[in-house]
């Protein structure tokens, strides 16, 4: 979502979008920066470098802003599990406060330039075709459903059943699930038989 930082608008700006993460639409391109600070006629924020940028009021400053919805990646060979995190003051951006990133076993990521710069890269994610080649886990199968290292088969970080690999086969423990991890088989090509 995008947002101009505005004199008329800045205290909305301020309450949905300070201390949040966001690209900087500037003629270079967008760069990945976090708000640190906004009032009336000026906005600081900084790049993944620690650089200090001062934006000024109703200059044509753009910002685009990812919503925190519930998705999986890979990162440094895991899958991580993005959501959102309750929080009493409901910010529009990726921040500390409303954002959780944590991989399969629970452990959680910080919330800061090193991962969200992997993660939102716009790289596409070769977790099937690394595994179709050498049979490196984890795989993303969607952005929901997941391969981990275990073989255990993942709805975001729940454990839903587990892929025998020398009988090709995929074990779901309810069948909740079965037309979408069989549609996910078949569009991947992965020749598993899906059975509860």
């Amino acid at each position: 979502m995008k947002a101009e930082y505005t004199r008329e608008g800045w205290r909305d700006f301020s309450q949905r979008y300070s201390g949040t993460f966001g690209w900087y639409e500037g003629k270079e391109g967008p760069v990945l920066v976090r708000l640190e600070s906004v009032d009336e006629s000026s906005l600081y924020f900084k790049d993944v470098s620690g650089m200090g940028y001062t934006a000024h009021a109703s200059r044509g400053n753009v910002f685009s802003f990812i919503p925190v919805i519930n998705v999986c990646y890979i990162y440094e060979g895991d899958v991580v599990v993005v959501e959102r995190r309750p929080a009493r003051q409901w910010r529009r951006g990726i921040c500390t406060e409303n954002t959780l990133i944590r991989n399969l076993k629970g452990n959680e990521y910080e919330v800061g330039f090193p991962i969200l710069q992997k993660l939102f890269s716009g790289e596409e994610d070769r977790s099937v075709l690394k595994f179709k080649n050498d049979g490196t886990l984890p795989m993303l199968l969607s952005n929901q459903f997941s391969v981990g290292k275990d073989y255990g088969i993942y709805l975001y970080n729940t454990l839903i059943g587990e892929v025998d690999l020398d009988n090709k086969k995929v074990k779901l423990e309810e069948n909740l699930f079965q037309q979408e991890i069989e549609d996910l088989v078949t569009k991947h090509s992965l020749g598993w038989a899906v059975t509860c």
